[in-house]
Parts: structure tokens; sequence; C-alpha cells
């Protein structure tokens, strides 16, 4: 939505610095008490009378005008989570005798997260023993002290 969308659902609106006031839709407002500016990728609400924007609270600005959080948005969301990142490397931690326990990968946007062998979702137990990374290759160059 654009902020000429959001705007024009309103009542009384006029131009305040580098914003606007206009009457708040979730309250008998005589005074425009409601505060909108564009973010970076959002549209900002604030309702000085103590509205909150979202569905919760004494005033529900957004649930009065029939919006969602959603709809403040201006641009696209980027996804949140591990659908934002990507997957540059995996790391097998294995026993002694070779053995896969879990495996770490390392995402971009910088990241690390364990993950058992074969699942879709990091974790892990508590039960799985911790081991060096590289660990055969480790014991296999050890060379003994005297």
């Amino acid at each position: 939505m654009t902020l000429a969308d959001f705007l024009a659902r309103l009542q009384r609106v006029k131009k305040s610095g580098d914003g606007y006031l206009a009457a708040c839709a979730a309250h008998d407002d005589r005074k425009q008490s409601l505060s909108i500016k564009q973010g970076d990728r959002k549209i900002l609400v604030y309702c000085h009378a103590g509205c909150t924007p979202k569905g919760v609270g004494p005033g529900k600005v957004l649930l009065a005008l029939g919006l969602t959080d959603q709809d403040l948005y201006t641009e696209p969301r980027t996804p949140r989570g591990l659908a934002a990142k990507t997957v540059v490397a995996t790391y097998a931690y294995r026993d002694e005798g070779g053995t896969l326990l879990y495996e770490v990968r390392r995402y971009v946007p910088k990241g690390f997260l364990p993950f058992l062998p074969g699942a879709t979702k990091p974790r892990l137990p508590k039960e799985v023993r911790r081991v060096l990374y590289r660990l055969p290759e480790l014991i296999a160059d050890a060379t003994p002290i005297p």
C-alpha cells in the first residue's frame, strides 16, 4: 500500500512536519491525534491518544480501518529465518570412527546452525556428543609428545 492510499482511508488529514496528522479511526477523535509518516519500507502510524496501530490494546487503529500490519509495507517484505539465508558451506562433525554425528551449516548473511544428519530444521539435542571438527583427521595426523 502507498502512503497516499493509506491517507485516503483517513479523515481530516493535514500535513505536519515530515508527516501527517489525521483523525484516529479507532476512537472519537475531536483533535487529530493520529501521526502518519513514511518509513524506510513501511508506513509508520502512532496515535497520541494511546490507540495501538495493531489489533491489540485499546484502539485497534488498523482493525478500525480494515487493514493488517502487512498492509503498511510499501515494499515487498524479505522472508525471515532460514528462507532468507543461503547455505555457503557445510561442516561435517564425525566421531573417531568416521561416523557422522551432526553437521553445521554456514549461511549468508553470516550465521552457523547445527543439524542432525538428514534433518531440515536446525536442532542439536543435548544427548548428541560434541566433537572437534575433523576429529578423525586430527587423530590420524597426531604426533605423540615425548
